[in-house]
C-alpha cells in the first residue's frame, strides 16, 4: 500500500468514525464538518452496515434526544 492510499484511508476512516459518533449521539458528540455529513458514500456505507447487522440479528437503538428517562425522573 503507498503512502497516498494510506492517507487516503485514513482519512475515510476518520470521516466515518466521526459520521457514526454524531448520529449515535447527537447532543453529545462533535458535529462532523459539511463535507462528511454530505458524503453520499458514507451514508450508503453506514445504510449497508445497519442492513448487515439488522440480518445477523443486532439493531442499534438511537438514544431519545431531549427526552428523561423513567428511572432519573
Amino acid at each position: 500500500m503507498t503512502t497516498w492510499t494510506t492517507r487516503r484511508l485514513r482519512r475515510r476512516a476518520h470521516a466515518i468514525l466521526a459520521y457514526r459518533a454524531w448520529a449515535a449521539d447527537p447532543s453529545n458528540a462533535a458535529i462532523p464538518c459539511i463535507t462528511v455529513l454530505s458524503d453520499p458514500v458514507i451514508h450508503r456505507f453506514e445504510r449497508a452496515r445497519e442492513l448487515r447487522l439488522a440480518q445477523n440479528g443486532r439493531f442499534e437503538t438511537r438514544p431519545a434526544v431531549g427526552i428523561a428517562s423513567r428511572a432519573t425522573a
